[in-house]
């Protein structure tokens, strides 16, 4: 293959991988595309300049849409969620679980990947209660769908005595599945674990299943 075909054909890639990621911000998306468009003046400004210095332009053009690609800005999000809290010990009473997830804009962003601080809070239908802080990641799988993760520890107060966890200090471990829709918000289903990191000599655990609605802002 000669330099100028492998060129165009990097050329083609970065700008299908970029507008794909950029498919959530509508905006940023149509000017690439107007930009990019053969009939607009800036398009036929890099044309000129092409001929004038090679093949390289296609290159650095292609770099340029990857880049773009990489850093549009990910949302905040609150994000409400409902499910159910299995106590692993047999003393435990499993019921129903209310949760407020707060996820802020990313300090981090890749191609695929994002990760940020967020904050929790959850409380079954005992008045059970944690609330905590931490490091939350999100992985886009392409066509809306994507997996996160967070880990944050905090402070668990159990409203009943059989719902004891081993302490006060409990950190919250999460994973999940979701789908993101064209307005930027989203549903996902989690599965999560709450426990004490065996820094106590008692350590059960709550497992916990919850399906989750992400509001962007």
């Amino acid at each position: 293959m000669s330099v100028a075909a492998a060129s165009r054909q990097l050329e083609g890639n970065a700008q299908a991988g970029a507008f794909a990621t950029l498919q959530g911000d509508k905006r940023i998306g149509h000017v690439l595309v107007t930009v990019l468009t053969p009939g607009h003046s800036i398009f036929k400004e890099l044309k000129k300049w092409e001929s004038s210095t090679g093949t390289m332009i296609r290159i650095l053009l292609a770099a340029l849409l990857l880049t773009a690609g990489a850093n549009v800005a990910q949302a905040q999000s609150l994000i409400v969620g409902a499910g159910y809290a299995d106590f692993s010990n047999n003393r435990g009473k499993d019921q129903a679980l209310f949760a407020l997830d707060y996820h802020h804009s990313p300090f981090h962003e890749a191609m695929r990947f994002s990760a940020g601080w967020g904050g929790t809070l959850s409380i079954d239908t005992s008045g059970d209660t944690h609330i905590g802080a931490g490091l939350y990641g999100v992985y886009r799988l392409g066509q809306g769908w994507f997996l996160e993760g967070s880990v944050m520890p905090g402070a668990y107060f159990e409203s009943e005595s059989r719902n004891d966890l081993g302490g006060n200090f409990q950190i919250r471990s999460l994973f999940g599945v979701g789908y993101a829709f064209d307005n930027g918000n989203k549903l996902s289903l989690s599965v999560s674990h709450k426990s004490n990191a065996s820094t106590e000599d008692f350590n059960p655990g709550v497992n916990e299943a919850m399906i989750r609605y992400h509001f962007s802002f």
